[in-house]
C-alpha cells in the first residue's frame, strides 16, 4: 500500500530523516519505534502529505501521493497527532464535523458504531461535554473514535496510548490489532507492550529507518 523511496527531511539545516526506504502492505499493525525527537512524527506527517520531504518519493497503491487530490487522500489515510486540536465545540459536534466535508461525502455516519466506540473507550459521559472540559487522554480517544468512524484505508497514529492508563492502553492496543487485520495502521509507541501486537517494526535510529 505505502512505499517510501530514499526519503530525507531537513529542517533549519538539521537532518531529521535520511534515506528512509520501506514498503508496507495493505493491512497490519506497524510499530514506528524511536527515541523522542528521532523523527517518528515527521515520518507520519510525510506519509499523510502534511509535510513534504526534502528529497525522495512516497507512493500509495503505486501512485505518488502528490498526484492525488490531497484532501481526498487524507480521507483515505487519516493522521491522528499525539495532541489533536479539536476546537472548542461540543464533543458530538466535533465527532460529526468531518462528515460535513465535501471530500467525505461518501462517508455514512454510523450511530451504533459511535455508541460502541464510546462504550469501549469509556467515554459515554463525555459525549455531551465541551472539548475544553476533557483531559488530554480523553481528547486523544475522541480523535481516534472520529478517525475510526470515517473508516479510512490507513490510520497513522502518533503515540495513541501516551496519555492512557495501563487498562486503557491494553484495550487500545487490542482494538488496533483487531482493526489491523483489514486495514493498515502505522503508529509510534513508547510502550514495549506493543511487541505482542505489532506485525512489523520500523525503527528510526540515527536518522535512518530500519524495517524488520
Amino acid at each position: 500500500m505505502f512505499e517510501l523511496k530514499h526519503v530525507s527531511m531537513e529542517k533549519n539545516g538539521k537532518k531529521i530523516i535520511e534515506n528512509a526506504t520501506f514498503k508496507l502492505e495493505y493491512s497490519g499493525l506497524v510499530w514506528l519505534k524511536g527515541a523522542s525527537g528521532s523523527g517518528k512524527s515527521t515520518i507520519l506527517r510525510i506519509m499523510c502529505a502534511l509535510e513534504k520531504p526534502s528529497s525522495g518519493e512516497i507512493f500509495y497503491k503505486g501512485v505518488s501521493i502528490y498526484e492525488f487530490n490531497i484532501p481526498e487522500f487524507r480521507s483515505k489515510c487519516i493522521y491522528v497527532p499525539q495532541m489533536p486540536i479539536l476546537g472548542q465545540m461540543n464533543v458530538m459536534d466535533c465527532i460529526r464535523l468531518p462528515f460535513s466535508f465535501k471530500f467525505n461525502a461518501n462517508k455514512v455516519f454510523d450511530d451504533k458504531k459511535l455508541n460502541d466506540l464510546l462504550e469501549y473507550f469509556e467515554l459515554q459521559d463525555a459525549a455531551e461535554k465541551n472539548i475544553n472540559q476533557l483531559s488530554g487522554g480523553e481528547k486523544l480517544r475522541i480523535a481516534i473514535i472520529r478517525a475510526l468512524l470515517l473508516d479510512p484505508e490507513c490510520l497513522l497514529l502518533d503515540e495513541p496510548t501516551s496519555a492512557l492508563d495501563a487498562k486503557m492502553e491494553q484495550k487500545t492496543l487490542q482494538l488496533l490489532k483487531s482493526l489491523s487485520e483489514k486495514k493498515l495502521i502505522v503508529s509510534s509507541f513508547h510502550t514495549e507492550s506493543i511487541k505482542e501486537f505489532c506485525t512489523q517494526k520500523i525503527e528510526i535510529k540515527d536518522r535512518y529507518a530500519i524495517a524488520s
